[in-house]
C-alpha cells in the first residue's frame, strides 16, 4: 500500500540484520508511506509505528502501479516526499553537526513556527535519544537560543 498520512504522526524505524530496530524518521501530516516499495523495493527492512491516533488514506500499489507510474505530477511528489526525507535524514548524520546544531537547524528549516512540542517526538526527529536531547534544551534555554513556551513546548 501506498498510504497517505492525512492526521497524526508515525515513527519509522529501520530493522537491522542483527534484529535491532533504529529510528529513521517521524512521518507527519502530508508524508507518504509505501514509497520505496512503489518503486519497486517489494520488501523493505523499515516498518512504522502509530505515534498518536492516524488517518490514512491507502492505495493497493499492485492496482494502482501502472496507472501512478504514468501520472508525471504524482511521479513528481513521490520523488519531493522521499528527496525530503532524505535531506532531513542526511542533515540528522552529519557527523559533524552536534545535537544543538542538529536541533537549531531543524527548527530554522523544518518548522512554520520555529518551535517544537514533544520530547520523544523531536529525539526521533533527530535521532537521538530522549535524555541527551533534554540535556540540549536545558543548555539552549540557559544560553537563551531556545525559549520555554510551555511544558515541552520549546521555540528559536
Amino acid at each position: 500500500y501506498l498510504l497517505f498520512v492525512l492526521k497524526g504522526d508515525v515513527k519509522i524505524y529501520n530493522l537491522t540484520a542483527e534484529g535491532n530496530f533504529i529510528p529513521c524518521i517521524l512521518a507527519s501530516e502530508g508524508s507518504v508511506l509505501g514509497n520505496l516499495e512503489f518503486f519497486g523495493n517489494e520488501t523493505s527492512s523499515f516498518f512504522c509505528e502509530a505515534d498518536s491516533q492516524v488517518l490514512c488514506l491507502g492505495l493497493p500499489i499492485a492496482r494502482y502501479k501502472t496507472i501512478l507510474a504514468n501520472d508525471k505530477k504524482f511521479l513528481h511528489f513521490l520523488i519531493q516526499s522521499l528527496t525530503h526525507m532524505v535531506n532531513i535524514i542526511s542533515a540528522r548524520e552529519q557527523p559533524s553537526l552536534t545535537l544543538s546544531d542538529k536541533l537549531v537547524f531543524y527548527l530554522k528549516n523544518e518548522t512554520v513556527d520555529h518551535a517544537f512540542t514533544g520530547m520523544d517526538q523531536m529525539a526521533l526527529k533527530l535521532g537521538s535519544s530522549r535524555r541527551q536531547l533534554q540535556r540540549v534544551v536545558k543548555d539552549l534555554c540557559e544560553k537563551e537560543v531556545l525559549k520555554r513556551i510551555a511544558r515541552g513546548t520549546y521555540s528559536l
